[in-house]
């Protein structure tokens, strides 16, 4: 099985928090990502690079405070480890000096099952299914957050992202 090497890093946001972060290429340039698998899509920092792609659509998102637009771009040969996508949609954000703002999310991730070895410093990665409908059993929000079941004694269940 082949293994996904990653740096564990604290997180500003909580004192027992910490972010996975992977190195992988864009078109054979290097690039570092979070691993974040409660991510819809794939997020890139607009650099030099990227800013140089056409966008392809924008997208726009609600949080607790305002909503926000970004532009989406489409990058090709994204590849992380295992991990590869021959062309992607991805949103495009400003960087923020200090701050990775670049993740992987469920729109690559969902292809694979991973293993992650927290101890061990890796991510177990199983090759990617070979059609969507092979994961039909993993229910998906709207937004294509992954949920699964949970179950407490007396017959509660709730659905965990």
């Amino acid at each position: 099985m082949p293994e996904l090497p990653f740096i564990l890093e604290p997180d500003e946001d909580g004192e027992d928090w910490h972010r996975l972060l992977v190195d992988g290429t864009i078109a054979g340039h290097p690039y570092r990502f979070v691993l974040d698998t409660g991510g819809v899509q794939t997020q890139v920092e607009a650099d030099e690079r990227m800013a140089a792609l056409p966008v392809v659509a924008s997208q726009t998102s609600s949080g607790t405070f305002a909503a926000h637009t970004t532009p989406v771009v489409t990058i090709t040969d994204l590849t992380i480890g295992p991990l590869h996508a021959a062309t992607l949609d991805v949103t495009m954000v400003d960087p923020i000096p200090g701050h990775l703002r670049a993740i992987i999310g469920m729109d690559v991730l969902q292809r694979y099952r991973c293993h992650f070895r927290l101890a061990d410093g890796v991510v177990d990665i199983d090759p990617p299914l070979p059609t969507p409908a092979d994961a039909a059993d993993l229910r998906r929000s709207r937004r294509g957050h992954p949920y699964v079941d949970v179950r407490w004694p007396g017959g509660i269940v709730a659905h965990a992202c």
